[in-house]
């Protein structure tokens, strides 16, 4: 895959991120019918994608360990997920978790 699908211009992402967070289900439905299984929302600096395609989430996944790096603003997900989760994880304890 080239480029990502997903909608296009500020207030078309814009209002796919707010569906995402108010109403999950309904938008994911949505983006899919839309876009494909595998889609992203772009706002500014932030960029979302939702991998529904297994062979994407495959692909994902099969990257070397150093691909997968935490920022300062992701790090706020481990207040929702817990400091123990992969998803929270980064480095030599991110690579254990995957294994």
């Amino acid at each position: 895959m080239t480029s990502i699908p997903g909608p296009r211009g500020l207030r078309s992402n814009l209002r796919a991120a707010r569906a995402l967070v108010t109403e999950p289900c309904a938008a994911v439905d949505t983006l899919v019918a839309a876009h494909g299984p595998t889609f992203q929302i772009k706002a500014g600096p932030l960029r979302i994608v939702l991998l529904g395609d297994p062979t994407h989430t495959n692909d994902l996944l099969n990257n070397p360990n150093e691909f997968f790096r935490w920022g300062r603003l992701t790090k706020t997900l481990t207040f929702i997920v817990g400091k123990t989760s992969i998803l929270a994880s980064d480095g030599a304890d991110h690579k254990r978790r995957r294994g």
